[in-house]
Order: structure tokens, then sequence, then C-alpha cells
């Protein structure tokens, strides 16, 4: 059964710990906890964000590291040792991931200007994968407008080339961002998607909170059953995107309903 969640994304410059409690108070079930500095790649924040999950029938889905935009100099490079740190960085990430119970890791991945060729690049995120499976998580690869992941093409690609080992989050916005419809990149990742940031757009915005634009969701949603997927749809929206809590908090609602349809 697909499920509506929140990120902690939303509430973004608001502190983590905070932004789980907002989640929290919205009603929300499951959640992508998006870590903002690295002091919060701790076992003692990790052990509150799992705590409080708990108590408050929580379920933290996925992480998504504050490291996101240095990812192409990271692993994405022709200079072997900021490669050996980037893995050493994330074995620690991946371990405080597996702690809450957290089944997914977004990856942003290579930048459009990296100069790797992109059959290096599916190599090295087929590595990172595999580390991060070690730990019990799957690595997803996030299209994102700014990166090599906004083209279906790419992402086609990626398939071919790492099979079942190439997992995906769908984000709805930077698919309108990048100039792509959603079932465009649907269609690319396929049987690959994992996972979902969902927002709503208009002819001028390109996220907005869900029933607020003009979107078909519902549309969306039904192609998402029909495609066989079962993952959560996590809202996720840029904090000048909704006027206010109580506006974002009947967003979440609003998308609650049309799941029970």
């Amino acid at each position: 059964m697909i499920r509506a969640g929140i990120s902690t994304a939303c509430f973004y410059p608001e502190t983590t710990e905070r932004s789980l409690e907002l989640t929290a108070a919205a009603g929300a079930v499951c959640t992508e906890i998006f870590v903002n500095a690295d002091q919060e790649f701790s076992p003692r924040c990790f052990q509150a964000y799992g705590r409080f999950a708990k108590e408050n029938g929580i379920d933290i889905v996925s992480i998504h590291p504050y490291t996101s935009g240095f990812e192409t100099a990271l692993f994405f490079s022709d200079y072997l040792r900021r490669l050996e740190d980037g893995l050493h960085l994330y074995s620690r990430f991946f371990e405080l991931a597996a702690s809450v119970g957290a089944r997914y890791f977004v990856l942003h991945g290579a930048a459009i200007k990296a100069k790797l060729e992109d059959a290096c690049i599916f190599e090295r995120f087929g590595l990172l994968a595999r580390q991060a499976r070690s730990f019990g998580v799957t690595l997803l690869q996030e299209n994102v407008a700014r990166c090599k992941s906004r083209s279906p093409a790419y992402i086609r690609a990626m398939r071919a080339a790492l099979g079942e080992e190439a997992a995906f989050v769908l984000d709805v916005k930077q698919a309108v961002r990048a100039g792509f419809s959603v079932g465009e990149m649907q269609e690319a990742m396929g049987e690959g998607i994992r996972h979902i940031h969902i927002s709503d757009c208009d002819s001028e915005r390109d996220c907005l909170p869900p029933g607020v634009g003009a979107a078909d969701l519902p549309g969306f949603i039904a192609s998402l059953r029909a495609g066989g997927y079962t993952g959560d749809l996590i809202l996720e929206l840029y904090k000048d995107s909704y006027t206010g809590l109580v506006q974002l908090y009947e967003s979440y609602v609003y998308l609650t309903r049309l799941l029970s349809i």
C-alpha cells in the first residue's frame, strides 16, 4: 500500500530535530530525514531521531545528506584519494541510516559539468551502492535538474549499465524544472523506482503543495499503482513554495485522501 509522508526538508532552516517534531505534528506516518550538518551525522543525533520516530509512530524511510552538492567532487572526479575519502564518509552515513531503520539513501550524483565518462560514473555508483547494501541500505539515484540525472536518456543508460543495482527516487518538481514531464521520467526509471518526492505545479511554478497546482496527481497515483509501485509518496516542498504550516498540513491531508480513493 502506498503511504503519504513528509520530508523534514519542508521545514528548512528549522533544525532537523525540530523539523521532525513538525512532521509528527502533521500526523505523518513516514518521513525522509534531510540531515543538514555534519554534526547531525552522529550516533547521538540518530539515536534521538530513532527514539522520537518510534514514540510518535513514524517510519524513517530514507536519509538525504547535506553533502549532495559535493558528490561530484567526492565520487565523480579523477582524483582517486577523494573517492576513497568519500567512500569512507558515506560508510558512516549508511551505518547511521541503518541504525534508524531507513531503507533508502538519496544521491544527487554527478553534476552536468562532471568530466568523467558516463560509464565510469555508473561504475562508481555501483561501487557506492554495494557499500550501502552491506549496511542493509539501498542507494537511490534522484533525478535532479542540475545533474546528469535530469535526463530520462541518462537514467535509461544507467539502468542498462547497472541492471537491478540501479534504483531511483523520482522527484516530481525536479522533472518539471528540468523540462521533462513526470511521465517521461517515470517511464525511464521503470521498475527501478523505489521512492518518490511529491509536489504540485502549475504553468508558472514548478513546486507547489499538492492540491494547489494543476498537476494531475490522481492520474499520477493511478499510473504508479498500475505499474506495481508500493513505496511511499514523500511530500517535499521548498519553504518559499507554501504560505505556512496550515497550508502544508492541508496539502498532506489532501495527499492522504487521494491515496485512500
